[in-house]
């Protein structure tokens, strides 16, 4: 873990969680910390650099609220959160399975938590200075999801609506929903794309591809599930037809991170939302 410098002002700071990244963004009046990890140790690089800004006016905001982005709070004392509207229902959801299994008590992990005290039923925008950093509704991954975008160096940090070290997750989500958050994203032709897990992208075109593959992955395995379904093939043999060389092969080519069953994961995850519809 450690942090690293993106841009003058950007610092991007890695935790545990699967190549998880939080980050640091410093403007001349304003100073935002996004996201805040698994617990205070995730989070205490980033509190540091933080602290060091100095500046009057400081948030925590949060990309949405699962266990690994939203459970550091206690490294940023008495600063206010700012979040999706729905993502203190998620976090309690959280609080729950995160209790039961670690063991920790309840009260514990909910102290830990990084609760909202700015809640956002759409979009906003932070004039931090010399940029504007605008907060984007991006659900999909999460029904709470935010991206936030810095508009004058075309800069995105997506959160896990984006992630580059693994397939997209949806288990606490819809992947129609992340499809269109996709194409809002792509639309906004950013220049450097932090994603919540996996290393950034630098340069339009790049960014674009890596959005691109991750809507075309998603729809891919849509297309599949609609027409194996309307066949009346079993779940498990569409499971199986999704094979995981066949969508991931060439993007992730040796496997890790346990991808072939986060695959299967979102395979299953999109038969449960064409079934139960």
């Amino acid at each position: 873990m450690g942090a690293t410098s993106l841009l003058p002002g950007i610092s991007i700071v890695n935790h545990r969680t699967v190549e998880g990244k939080n980050a640091v963004i410093v403007g001349s009046r304003v100073a935002i910390a996004l996201d805040c990890g698994a617990d205070a140790g995730d989070a205490e690089p980033a509190a540091a650099l933080f602290a060091a800004s100095a500046r009057a006016s400081r948030y925590l905001v949060l990309t949405h609220g699962h266990g690994d982005h939203a459970f550091g709070r206690g490294a940023f004392p008495g600063v206010d959160v700012i979040a999706h509207a729905r993502c203190a229902a998620v976090i309690e959801r959280e609080v729950g399975r995160i209790s039961g299994r670690t063991g920790a008590a309840v009260e514990e992990v909910r102290r830990r938590a990084a609760w909202p005290t700015i809640a956002l039923d759409g979009g906003a925008t932070i004039d931090l200075g010399d940029e504007l950093a605008r907060l984007i509704p991006a659900p999909g991954h999460s029904e709470d999801g935010l991206a936030l975008y810095l508009t004058g160096r075309r800069v995105l940090f997506a959160g896990d609506s984006a992630v580059t070290a693994i397939v997209p997750a949806i288990g606490d989500g819809n992947s129609a929903t992340l499809v269109a958050t996709l194409g809002r994203l792509i639309g906004l032709e950013a220049e450097v794309l932090v994603p919540g897990h996996g290393e950034p992208v630098r340069g339009q075109d790049a960014v674009r591809a890596a959005l691109l593959w991750i809507r075309s992955y998603l729809e891919g395995l849509r297309q599949l599930c609609a027409e194996a379904l309307a066949r009346g093939d079993d779940p498990p043999h569409i499971v199986a037809m999704a094979a995981y060389d066949r969508f991931c092969g060439e993007r992730f080519p040796v496997p890790h991170h346990d991808m072939p069953r986060r695959h299967r994961a979102t395979v299953q995850k999109i038969l449960i939302e064409m079934t139960e519809r």
